[in-house]
């Protein structure tokens, strides 16, 4: 590690130290206060597979609960950028882009995996398009920001995303949320469960939102990205004996819209015209979010799931099973010539199965506790990529049945892992773990091209005569890890604990469909520092983190001629610091924020052949800034509520949002970036005095800012334009919800 790198880790932990201890010298005499009060103010979490509370976890992770999330507005996993720092969530073509302090997902690849790994009550969510459809009746979500690669594996580097959702409860209990806006926005949320006999509790939530286009095409007047989203889950909760408890669950959703699709950005080398309008003499849309496309965008998803958990007690250790199955169809289209013109339509499809098997062991005592663990993943994926077009020289108008690539990809991976946390004295504990992985991958694809068959909407690509150029690869390779994680943790007393660690992540290789070209595993070292303070009933909380990353054959993701070709950079680095705080000075007045900072560069003499440029030939990328990486971003929260008399009280709520400019390519180029925005949101909450019936008035993105959540260049066969998607405008409403 170079001398600055540990400068800085060393003066953030100084600054650190500090600011946590100031609350924890305040509260330092307060010795009357109970254990009871504690654990009742606390919030508990599952980050490391065990029942814990949020500010006795030595990890970086932000929680908040379904309560929060509700009051905040945040229903979808797109809205969870404003709860932990360095957290960047968006959409592109239907898939959830989730990057942790700028490692993230960053290709339209078929198959490709993120580094960030989704998980639902436990079970691993591999496809991204599958992971937007999950997110309700949430008890409380966990970000977990770092490497995660001992408890969970592979697809962690960048680190978790928990979604916990509600149990059925003892008792009758439900709520309903029906939510009112402009786009003639409806959403409707909601659930009812309890104990239906002794020992059995079930539940049933489920969602429905539609909401009219951001944007329309000026050809067909059909909607750009509107909504329309159907989910449902239902969970059974048994308890057969005093030592076992099984938690099944079943989830569907379905999501038949145009939400995510490309826009035009303008082109990526303003020497080079768009291929529509050149040839063709076609128009593109003057405004950013209506689009002049004769072609339909289509963002359709259905996925269908079962997991099972059990939990057995023997003991003095605990058993527990969590078993996950998941089906998932997914396709994104939309027009990508961006004119009136009949030239070209992308089409993405997958349909993907995936099954997950994890065994734990859990055991403890006053001194220790420890955790053993087996894992075993598989996943098939079919899917392709279909591009009809028109070839110049053809007649105008007529499109060829153009390009595909596609197949089928197998994945099968398996680990073992266990981590121990050991108390060394009194305030001091050091953590041992460690996961070996093994994982095999396998790819039957084929690159086709007709310049003759006519393309037929509605008929599969390539039937017929046969394409003109037809090539069929197989290929399959293996890769293992060893993941070690080496932690130690400080605590003089309840109200302060630093902790350090030195951890790995691993990401596994693959190829790219349609070139036949492999790419290398990724891997990367972390190296963090954290303290986290508060005082007595929370009335202040100060968490700070410092990190440093050296990574390895960072995967990157470029578009080359038709294809998405993902290439291995040599190195990269990453640093930086996160500050989250709250603070209650009074009843009635509070505060919260995140605060980051995030530098990172590629490095190890990374070039590359920027596709956009192919005259310049290899270019030099070293000190470019990493992909969905700003250097710094600021999520700031105040809050005042005012009782009102016996009825109930009136909550006034501000939020602004500020991140610095965000590029979406590994080149850095400006017009594939976004650059530095704040944004802000408004809430008027009232609610009764029994906390039965709420009602919020409700405004985001306040000054209406236009800004870009991804991007990347085009086809050079339709001259290179720059593509991506907008993040919603500014949006209003109301919300009323009842819960029982």
């Amino acid at each position: 590690m170079k001398l600055s790198k540990l400068r800085f880790l060393a003066s953030v932990s100084c600054y650190g130290l500090i600011a946590t201890a100031l609350p924890a010298v305040a509260t330092a005499q307060d010795e009357q206060t109970s254990d009871d009060d504690r654990v009742m103010n606390a919030v508990i979490v599952t980050a490391q597979k065990r029942e814990e509370s949020l500010q006795e976890v030595p990890l970086a992770i932000t929680a908040a609960s379904g309560e929060d999330l509700n009051e905040r507005q945040i229903s979808d996993v797109k809205s969870l950028s404003s709860i932990a720092p360095n957290l960047n969530v968006g959409d592109f073509a239907g898939q959830a882009r989730i990057s942790l302090r700028g490692i993230g997902f960053d290709t339209i690849n078929p198959g490709a995996e993120g580094r960030v790994a989704y998980h639902v009550d436990g079970v691993y969510v591999s496809r991204p398009a599958a992971q937007l459809g999950t997110f309700f009746d949430a008890q409380r979500v966990e970000v977990l920001r770092g490497p995660q690669g001992t408890l969970y594996g592979r697809n962690a580097t960048g680190g978790s995303i928990n979604v916990i959702t509600n149990d059925p409860g003892t008792e009758l209990n439900g709520y309903l949320n029906a939510t009112f806006g402009n786009y003639n926005h409806m959403r409707f949320e909601g659930a009812v469960g309890g104990e239906v006999s002794d020992g059995v509790g079930l539940r049933l939530a489920g969602v429905y939102s539609d909401r009219d286009g951001y944007g329309k095409s000026l050809v067909t007047g059909d909607d750009i990205d509107d909504e329309n989203l159907f989910a449902g889950r239902l969970t059974a909760v048994l308890d057969p004996t005093s030592n076992v408890n099984i938690r099944l669950s079943a989830d569907y959703s379905k999501q038949d819209d145009s939400a995510g699709v490309s826009h035009y950005f303008g082109q990526y080398d303003p020497a080079t015209p768009l291929f529509a309008v050149s040839v063709y003499g076609g128009t593109v849309s003057l405004n950013e979010r209506d689009e002049n496309t004769d072609q339909p965008g289509v963002n359709f998803h259905e996925s269908y799931s079962t997991a099972a958990n059990i939990t057995v007690g023997l003991g003095s250790v605990d058993f527990r099973s969590i078993s996950g199955w998941r089906d998932t169809e997914y396709r994104s289209a939309f027009d990508y010539d961006f004119t009136e013109n009949n030239i070209a339509y992308f089409d993405f499809r997958e349909d993907a199965e995936q099954f997950s098997q994890e065994f734990q062991l859990l055991g403890g005592n006053e001194s220790s506790d420890w955790i053993l663990g087996a894992y075993y993943f598989t996943e098939d994926i079919d899917t392709f990529v279909h591009t009809p077009l028109e070839i110049s020289g053809r007649l105008p108008e007529v499109l060829s049945d153009g390009y595909k690539v596609g197949g089928t990809i197998e994945t099968e991976a398996w680990a073992v892992f266990g981590q121990y946390n050991r108390s060394l004295t009194d305030v001091l504990e050091l953590t041992l773990g460690a996961r070996y992985s093994e994982e095999e991958f396998s790819i039957d694809h084929a690159f086709e091209f007709s310049f003759t068959l006519p393309y037929m909407p509605g008929v599969p690509p390539m039937q017929g005569t046969g394409p003109d150029t037809f090539i069929t690869s197989q290929d399959e390779t293996s890769s293992n890890s060893f993941t070690p994680k080496i932690g130690l943790t400080y605590q003089p007393n309840d109200n302060l604990m630093a902790y350090g660690s030195v951890s790995r992540g691993y990401k596994s290789g693959g190829y790219s469909p349609g070139t036949f070209v492999g790419f290398d595993p990724e891997d990367i070292w972390a190296y963090e520092v954290g303290f986290k303070s508060e005082t007595f009933n929370n009335v202040l909380t100060a968490n700070v983190a410092a990190f440093y990353y050296d990574y390895t054959n960072l995967q990157v993701s470029k578009v080359q001629g038709s294809n998405v070709i993902v290439e291995n950079a040599a190195t990269a680095s990453i640093y930086g610091a996160e500050l989250e705080f709250t603070a209650r000075p009074t009843d009635a007045l509070s505060f919260d924020g995140q605060i980051a900072y995030l530098h990172s560069e590629y490095g190890g003499g990374f070039t590359s052949i920027d596709p956009g440029f192919l005259l310049a030939g290899e270019v030099d990328l070293d000190g470019n800034q990493l992909y969905l990486a700003p250097e710094v971003t600021a999520n700031l929260g105040a809050q005042y509520e005012i009782p009102i008399a016996d009825a109930g009280a009136l909550t006034l709520r501000g939020e602004a949002n500020y991140v610095s400019r965000n590029y979406f390519t590994a080149f850095n180029a400006d017009i594939l970036s976004q650059e530095p925005y704040t944004k802000y949101n408004l809430f008027l909450t009232f609610e009764d005095s029994a906390k039965d019936w709420r009602a919020t008035l409700f405004a985001r993105n306040l000054t209406d800012e236009t800004t870009k959540s991804a991007g990347l260049m085009g086809s050079s066969v339709y001259g290179s334009p720059a593509v991506g998607v907008y993040a919603a405008p500014r949006t209003y409403g109301i919300q009323v919800s009842r819960s029982f």
